[in-house]
């Protein structure tokens, strides 16, 4: 199985191969990515990895290329996917970067809640959740608000956009074909998000 996850990931590798060259800071770093501005458009980002094994970003790229492959039409609550690239700080996937209307950056839902209380964004959560179970699009167990960028669409309009946790991390997924079975999951590990939430007063 890793070997076929291996694979998938090298197919996925960018046509070209001369290396775009990151002389910026990142912008963002988790536990196994840093993320860059793209050097050739400011209105991508990179994502590269900090380990050698991958493991987050193959699980990412083969969800988004499935989404793709589906045919999904609304990608209002994630980033668009532009594939792979290679650069001077290894291979990336390359992603939107999701800004509000001004231009701006758009800023974190914790960012948000940590002024507002979480409440403030109930039907930004509520419509997050519904996008999930209609477009059946699976998140992890890992997602939280600090991977939830509130995008601010103009001075009354906002929408939650997930930048990490897309994907399933079950062995066994072939399950995943059962529309039933997507919705039980989603709200199950919505219900666990929830949890995350209780914390958050204004």
């Amino acid at each position: 199985m890793q070997a076929s996850i291996a694979a998938t990931w090298q197919r996925h590798v960018t046509e070209n191969r001369s290396a775009l060259t990151i002389r910026t800071e990142a912008i963002g770093r988790g536990f196994e990515r840093e993320c860059y501005v793209h050097p050739e458009n400011p209105d991508r980002l990179i994502k590269v990895n900090l380990t050698k094994r991958n493991k987050q970003s193959k699980r990412e790229i083969k969800y988004l290329k499935k989404l793709k492959k589906r045919s999904l039409s609304d990608w209002s609550h994630l980033p668009e996917f532009y594939g792979t690239v290679s650069t001077s700080k290894g291979t990336g996937l390359v992603v939107e970067y999701i800004k509000d209307y001004t231009g701006q950056p758009s800023r974190s839902l914790d960012e948000y809640a940590r002024k507002n209380g979480i409440e403030a964004y109930r039907k930004r959560l509520d419509d997050l959740k519904n996008y999930f179970i209609k477009n059946r699009v699976i998140f992890n167990y890992d997602m939280n608000p600090t991977n939830l960028l509130l995008r601010q669409k103009s001075p009354n309009e906002s929408e939650l956009v997930i930048i990490d946790g897309i994907g399933d991390v079950v062995f066994i997924p072939v399950l995943n074909i059962f529309k039933s079975h997507v919705e039980k999951k989603i709200r199950r590990r919505w219900k666990r998000f929830e949890k995350k939430l209780s914390g958050y007063r204004p």
